[in-house]
């Protein structure tokens, strides 16, 4: 099986594609949620001025209907009119606030149904990470295979290349022999290198939303 087969086929990799797709979908839903709690809270701050300006209308005329009536001794009645504008703003008042009120309790359900969408997500982000690094170790496993490969096809190689010499040893050519052994022992030392581990950090980032992503050279 190669490498590309295997990442298609790879159980971590499908793992962490569900639930990236369960983390779209549920981000969707916080974000459907979100519009519609902004729309509720400006709803509701409109409907909490109309309600205090109601009130303050009703204030301003209880201060006017004060001052008015006791301008004189005995304090005079209400007149119809007086009495009809007070009602008016008791009415008012009395409308806003049951407007404030049905108001509030749809901005309370919209805000619980927000709420519930984000606490939804919170674990899912949280398989994203656990699923993230399961395909870190897959992958993992996969170059230890590759390693293993490699290693068996190297031995494999020194193996024909130390039979060479040992003909050419038998053939008594010493010369070549000898350039061919010095060639294949300084060769044989050149076992340092650096790790760079900055694609692979790189990677862990990018599988976050992307599932099918590689090691870049």
């Amino acid at each position: 099986m190669t490498l590309k087969h295997k990442l298609k086929s790879s159980t971590a990799r499908a793992a962490l594609k569900r639930t990236i797709e369960a983390e779209r979908v549920a981000g969707e839903a916080v974000n459907a949620a979100k519009i519609k709690l902004d729309k509720a809270d400006d709803q509701e701050e409109h409907a909490q001025r109309l309600a205090r300006d109601a009130q303050v209308v009703l204030q301003q005329k209880d201060a006017a209907e004060a001052a008015e009536v006791g301008k004189t001794w005995p304090p005079r009645s209400l007149t119809a009119a007086e009495k009809q504008s007070r009602r008016d703003a008791e009415d008012n008042l009395a409308a806003a606030a049951r407007a404030l009120k049905v108001v509030q309790s749809n901005a309370n359900a919209v805000r619980k149904v927000h709420d519930d969408a984000t606490l939804a997500l919170g674990p899912i982000q949280k398989e994203i990470d656990a699923a993230v690094l399961a395909v870190m170790v897959e992958e993992a496993e996969l170059a230890i295979e590759r390693w293993c490969e490699a290693r068996k096809a190297a031995i494999e190689t020194e193996k024909a290349v130390r039979s060479f010499i040992q003909v050419l040893t038998q053939r008594q050519c010493f010369a070549e022999v000898e350039r061919l052994s010095n060639k294949f022992r300084d060769l044989g030392r050149q076992r340092e290198y650096e790790i760079d581990p900055t694609p692979y950090q790189a990677l862990f980032d990018r599988l976050r939303s992307d599932p099918d992503a590689v090691v870049l050279s």
